[in-house]
């Protein structure tokens, strides 16, 4: 099921509800050119954990959500550190 976009987003996301998973809720891509500027997929957990896949060159965190958990395209897990993306070890 599509679900709509916040008011107060952007707009521009396509968010899949999931009914019958047994571990994700939702399932969201957004194209990009919102306050996060690059495009992302972002899962999200039935226990409230948020997973995003991003391009790190293009993604701005703003200030990242405590507990958000975030690969690269290349599927390395990732973390913002010191205003810039490593690998999380």
């Amino acid at each position: 099921m599509i679900k709509p976009a916040r008011a107060s987003s952007s707009g521009k996301s396509q968010i899949f509800q999931l009914k019958n998973h047994k571990e994700l809720s939702e399932v969201q891509y957004h194209p990009g050119g919102g306050v996060h500027e690059g495009s992302y997929y972002k899962f999200t957990y039935k226990n409230k954990t948020e997973v995003k896949v991003i391009d790190p060159t293009t993604y701005n965190p703003r200030t990242p959500k405590k507990g958000s958990i975030f690969f690269n395209t290349q599927g390395q897990k990732i973390r913002y550190e010191n205003r810039q993306w490593v690998l999380d070890d």
